[in-house]
């Protein structure tokens, strides 16, 4: 008690002022040993806000100096600890020459109190009967983004604090008149929860003097609302035309009554926009055969509005036509990196039209959002746009489309007899591109030669059997038969996982037949696309594994061609 009273003289210059302090600090004393800890307490704030206002009108010793500021703290501290108050909450006095700062006690009323800068840029309702004893209520405005979280913050910040927080019997209002221009509608005033937290508010009351507006809430939604409909000609008529044109830009926030929220509790305070947005980080519409996965795997990127990259944000992609999986499943979930991509691992697709839909959901737990009365309206998450997600389409094509790779080997005709069957190995095979050919020689001219996208590989001699090995995936569940078409001078046998095709079943026009002394179809003529098919049943398949198209091709002199693909077979 000794050292808070000779703060008295240490604040107060001689005369009145210091009298009337110390005469203050002796009854509450007295009222302390005498046990009347409520009296104690009533007058104890009495003397704080006196103190306050002789600070805010520059007569305390030092004026406005940080040695002052640092006094009148500690004079705070040693009245609180005095009635046995906690100190918890109390901050230095800002400088009363910043259009930012409060310091004032407020005593309890049965009406509303509106507590507001002297420039407008935040305040504090207090709603008759919310407060059970005297408060404290200190702004302090502050610089940077001090909000704990990577979401887009609108400022201007303070720090608000009301001391002790136990005399707030509800919720009262805090808010801020934003600096920015345009300000989104999903911008909510939030404060720091934890050191590493935020609390997102539901929308308070209107506080009257915040932006330096004192009209009714009740004016401004009206405005606001004929202005979003488009009635402009009759929101002028309740304003006039010039306080419509600043009254009526694309969002509410930006209007006069600024941004509010509700709370019992208190640390720097801001708007926080709790919409981010998703875009396409891949192509969104790919081709690939049938059964392989797609070249670029579904991917997103997650950032703010104003271009802020997030992590943590949670997509989940599914596969919604087609079909295939993704992750080897029908869905998965992906998790935002520190640049904000979010990639699903691979995409397989089937035959046809496939997509594949990604949804995002925001997922940090730097993220709460306090109660707020049943129908409020008021948001409990942070909204990822677009919420119905982004639509990845892929066409699945040819299983083996025409002009694939393939490991290849050419020998004398029937070298290698069990090649296709029990000999899929691919040791001393090299790799090239279909189709393999000798293109049109000595006059022999061949139309299907003349196709630029097809250059026949110039890598099979006249005369001679081509082995030719290629492995495709399948999906798992996989469940469609194959079709084997195939382009062929001279004569060919196809095996699909070591099963003969050729024996089983083709189709070709009269310029083919099967050999049963040679299990060759043979072929006369020039070779064309799409006159040569065999079927490839399901119980052949390797659902998802790998399968194995194996061709032997036999030239019998003037020209050769071979190529082939495999699609899936159309009922």
């Amino acid at each position: 008690m000794t050292q808070t009273a000779d703060m008295i003289i240490a604040l107060f210059p001689k005369g009145s002022s210091r009298v009337n302090a110390a005469l203050k600090y002796a009854t509450i004393v007295v009222y302390i040993n005498s046990g009347r800890q409520a009296d104690a307490q009533a007058l104890m704030f009495r003397l704080l806000d006196f103190t306050l206002q002789q600070y805010n009108a520059g007569k305390l010793i030092g004026g406005y100096s940080l040695t002052t500021q640092q006094q009148v703290l500690a004079f705070e501290i040693g009245l609180y600890c005095t009635v046995g108050l906690p100190a918890t909450g109390l901050v230095l006095p800002g400088d009363p020459t910043d259009g930012g700062t409060v310091d004032k006690v407020v005593f309890p009323s049965t009406t509303t109190q509106n507590i507001v800068t002297s420039n407008g840029n935040a305040g504090v309702q207090f709603p008759g009967g919310t407060i059970t004893g005297p408060v404290l209520v200190t702004i302090t405005p502050l610089s940077g983004n001090p909000l704990n979280t990577n979401l887009d913050q609108y400022g201007p910040f303070s720090d608000v604090k009301v001391s002790p927080e136990t005399n707030l019997g509800g919720n009262v209002s805090v808010g801020i008149c934003p600096v920015a221009a345009v300000v989104p509608a999903t911008v909510y005033l939030a404060h720091n929860n934890t050191a590493t937290t935020i609390e997102v508010l539901p929308r308070g009351n209107f506080i009257s003097g915040l932006c330096g507006i004192t009209v009714p809430p009740t004016s401004l939604r009206q405005v606001f609302d004929l202005g979003k409909n488009g009635d402009f000609a009759s929101a002028a008529k309740l304003v006039g035309s010039a306080v419509a044109n600043l009254l009526l830009p694309t969002n509410a926030n930006a209007t006069g009554g600024g941004i509010t929220g509700t709370t019992k509790s208190f640390s720097p305070f801001g708007g926080v926009d709790i919409k981010v947005y998703m875009t396409a980080h891949s192509p969104v519409s790919q081709t690939a055969p049938a059964g392989s996965a797609v070249a670029s795997p579904p991917s997103t990127l997650v950032k703010t509005q104003l271009g802020t990259l997030l992590a943590k944000v949670n997509v989940l992609f599914s596969v919604t036509s087609g079909g295939g999986t993704v992750a080897e499943g029908s869905s998965s979930t992906v998790t935002s990196d520190a640049t904000g991509v979010a990639t699903v691992s691979d995409w397989v697709i089937n035959a046809g039209a496939n997509t594949v839909q990604a949804v995002g959901t925001y997922a940090d737990p730097a993220v709460t959002f306090a109660p707020a009365p049943a129908g409020s309206g008021f948001p409990q998450a942070v909204t990822v746009d677009p919420t119905a997600g982004i639509t990845f389409s892929a066409i699945g094509g040819d299983v083996v489309p025409y002009g694939s790779s393939y490991q290849y080997m050419s020998g004398a005709q029937d070298f290698n007899p069990s090649f296709g069957t029990t000999d899929l190995t691919t040791a001393g095979f090299a790799a090239a591109n279909g189709p393999f050919g000798t293109g049109d020689v000595d006059g022999t001219s061949c139309p299907i030669n003349s196709d630029a996208n097809f250059v026949p590989n110039q890598k099979w001699p006249l005369g001679t059997d081509l082995l030719l090995l290629k492995s495709f995936p399948l999906p798992t569940g996989w469940s469609t038969p194959l079709t084997v078409s195939a382009a062929i001078d001279n004569d060919i046998k196809v095996f699909v996982n070591g099963h003969p095709l050729t024996t089983f079943s083709f189709s070709g026009d009269a310029n083919y037949s099967y050999d049963s002394e040679t299990g060759f179809v043979t072929h006369e003529n020039c070779a064309t696309k799409g006159s040569l098919t065999f079927s490839v049943p399901t119980t052949f398949l390797n659902p998802g594994g790998s399968n194995t198209l194996a061709i032997r091709a036999r030239d019998r002199g003037i020209v050769n061609y071979v190529d082939a693909k495999i699609s899936v077979s159309t009922p």
